[in-house]
């Protein structure tokens, strides 16, 4: 039923999205693995206010232990939101670093750059052919790429601006008295502009610290033909 409603060019609506996630988390997978949460409350609000979503998911059985509040600064977030492409064959999103040769080029540099000091002329020659290398690389995959990138429409400069204002408008406070209310001890918060590999590894470090319920992993005890 999705598939042909989005075939057809349809929006899926907010009633049945509900639905479902409210489904999946009543699951009995869920009670046993937990689950993560994103994007509610959202900025629609043609099914539920976003008071009505926030107390949809403090009345959950099993409510949230941890928040993770990921910050950016408003132009930071706009530029790289506005960085991002689509290719149009795969639906793959490649951000500005991944597909702009100049700030390729520039991250380039800044890292040769760092990487000077305290190495021995051989040491940094057998390093700089093999950076060269991956670089040339690199930039071959750039290259066939590139024109398939396209630029989707929520992701103009304009349109991205605008959605953070509404969000700033009818969302922040709600979500930052929820997080006030919050046990601090189970609220993480990140600077969104370290890399993402970077913020996993610091959330992973807190919850090892969190004296939260970790789910028995299911092995089967038996082998196919046994069974």
């Amino acid at each position: 039923m999705l598939q042909s409603m989005l075939i057809s060019g349809q929006s899926i609506p907010d009633e049945l999205v509900i639905k479902l996630m409210l489904e999946k988390l009543n699951s009995p997978e869920v009670c046993h693995f937990g689950y993560i949460i994103t994007e509610i409350p959202s900025l629609s609000q043609d099914a539920m206010t976003t008071l009505q979503q926030i107390e949809l998911i403090k009345n959950l059985n099993l409510k949230p232990d941890v928040i993770i509040n990921i910050k950016c600064p408003d132009y930071d977030l706009c530029q790289r939101i506005s960085g991002q492409r689509q290719h149009n064959n795969t639906g793959y999103i490649y951000s500005r670093d991944q597909w702009d040769p100049e700030v390729i080029e520039n991250h380039r540099k800044k890292k040769k750059e760092a990487q000077k000091d305290g190495k021995g002329e051989e040491e940094e020659e057998e390093e700089e052919q093999e950076e060269e290398e991956a670089f040339i690389a690199e930039m071959q995959m750039v290259a066939e790429i590139l024109h398939h990138l396209v630029q989707r429409p929520e992701d103009y400069l304009e349109n991205v601006e605008n959605i953070v204002k509404l969000y700033k408008e009818t969302i922040l406070q709600t979500l930052e008295e929820v997080m006030a209310e919050h046990n601090p001890q189970y609220l993480i918060e990140l600077n969104g502009n370290k890399p993402a590999e970077e913020l996993f590894m610091i959330v992973m470090d807190r919850l090892k610290y969190l004296n939260l319920k970790r789910a028995a992993i299911l092995t089967k005890l038996q082998g196919a033909e046994e069974e």
